[in-house]
């Protein structure tokens, strides 16, 4: 405030004073500020390049390359994202289900990102037909190390409500939706492609089972059921064939 009461000169001079070291200050504080931010972006740049290496190991460690994964029931949501999943891996995908158009819609999919994947129409609940599309698969895309069951879900007529309450099931649909679950679902599909993985020594089955293996769902009894038997099944197989 008294420079500002000094002479106009002076006073310039001051200002002048004044704006030079402000700017000097200015400059430094920008300096320290460009270093700092070197510093950080090397920081990010390592940190990048530890993630991408990262990456690289796990892409490498949990590659599929050079696998051929069967995935039946690949023509429903949750199958068709695991046939996604296991292409992106790198895994050679036989799309199975009883769907034509959706099976091929699936398997286009895939390759249209660059994976590789074909359709082949499979009935889970038809021996006939599950060693037919083995076949197939084999000849088209090599032999399954993959085995991946997809194949279920609920029915209605099934369903306990209060319109169809439990007694009122019919056996007949029983049948259906506990075979679609348990002897689609698992049991036909791995007498099917699980002994020749036993041969040769290597390949993997995975089966979908549920919350409800352990603790059935509200109304869903047929289905709680058949899951609970597809965990038990797993079980026993993993003691037979994977010990």
């Amino acid at each position: 405030h008294g420079d500002a009461q000094g002479s106009g000169k002076n006073h310039r001079r001051r200002r002048r004073a004044c704006g030079a070291v402000m700017i000097c200050w200015s400059s430094g504080f920008s300096l320290h500020r460009a270093d700092k931010l070197k510093l950080e972006l090397q920081r990010k740049t390592h940190r990048v390049f530890a993630v991408k290496k990262i990456m690289n190991i796990s892409s490498e460690l949990f590659s599929l390359k050079d696998q051929v994964a069967v995935v039946i029931g690949a023509t429903g949501v949750l199958g068709g994202a695991l046939a996604e999943g296991l292409a992106n891996a790198g895994a050679k995908v036989a799309v199975l289900g009883r769907n034509e158009e959706r099976g091929v819609a699936r398997a286009k999919s895939i390759t249209d990102k660059g994976g590789q994947a074909a359709f082949f129409a499979c009935d889970a609940v038809s021996r006939e037909s599950l060693a037919a599309a083995h076949k197939k698969i084999e000849a088209s895309l090599g032999a399954p190390t993959i085995l991946l069951n997809a194949a279920g879900g609920n029915d209605a007529r099934v369903s306990v409500t209060p319109d169809n309450p439990f007694e009122n099931i019919s056996l007949e649909a029983w049948h259906a939706n506990f075979d679609l679950n348990l002897v689609g679902g698992v049991f036909l599909p791995c007498q099917e492609f699980g002994p020749a993985m036993c041969r040769r020594g290597r390949g993997s089955i995975i089966n979908i089972a549920s919350v409800a293996s352990h603790i059935p769902v509200s109304r869903g009894v047929c289905y709680s059921a058949a899951k609970a038997a597809v965990l038990n099944l797993s079980q026993f197989l993993a003691r037979e064939w994977a010990a």
